[in-house]
């Protein structure tokens, strides 16, 4: 019977050893075939970014954006996508970054809670630009103030921007409801002339 009961013991000792090398193996092939999926999918979304990415180039060339000029950059998303956006508005210290249409959509998704409206209330610092959809005949410039020291660093960057044609003119609209006009006036076009613009491109609506 003792004999018996050792031969039992090892048989379920054998079992419950091969049961858990096959458990692990099924682990692993199932842990092997998730890599191989979003391995596959990495490669998929680098094939169409790279698409993207060439579609740009090309309307860049079209517009007569100098080559060297256009930088093109392909990443993987590393955190939420609006935190990938500031990461790299931020690290790479651009006078801009511009948002197309698809990027209005994550905004909006974006301010449906609460930690993301902090976030864009105080985590960047770098303008951004809005475009649902642009022509290279559009001109000029419509610049909204509200009397605030961010309204007025706005003027600056929209300065800095226009200076390098001195083609568009700045129309000024102030909000009388949350700013002294006249004192608003005087400090906007301080600003504007200080970047070489001239005062027929200065306009208050």
């Amino acid at each position: 019977e003792q004999f018996l009961n050792q031969v039992s013991d090892e048989i379920l000792n054998d079992y419950n050893i091969k049961k858990t090398a096959y458990d692990n193996y099924l682990v692993e092939k199932g842990i092997w075939e998730k890599l191989k999926e979003e391995k596959e999918q990495e490669k998929q979304a680098n094939i169409i970014g790279e698409a993207a990415l060439a579609v740009v180039g090309k309307e860049c060339a079209s517009l007569e954006f100098p080559p060297d000029n256009i930088f093109s950059k392909l990443q993987k998303q590393e955190f939420s996508k609006v935190g990938d956006l500031i990461q790299e508005g931020e690290k790479g210290r651009y006078d801009a970054v511009v948002i197309g249409r698809r990027g209005l959509s994550i905004i909006e998704e974006a301010f449906e809670d609460s930690f993301s409206t902090d976030l864009f209330n105080q985590s960047f610092t770098f303008p951004v630009w809005l475009c649902r959809s642009s022509s290279p005949h559009r001109k000029n410039v419509l610049l909204y103030l509200d009397g605030s020291e961010t309204s007025f660093r706005m003027t600056d960057h929209v300065g800095f921007m226009v200076s390098m044609e001195k083609i568009h003119r700045v129309d000024i609209l102030i909000s009388k409801e949350k700013a002294d006009p006249a004192a608003t006036l005087e400090k906007c076009k301080e600003i504007l002339l200080g970047h070489g613009l001239s005062e027929e491109l200065i306009q208050h609506k």
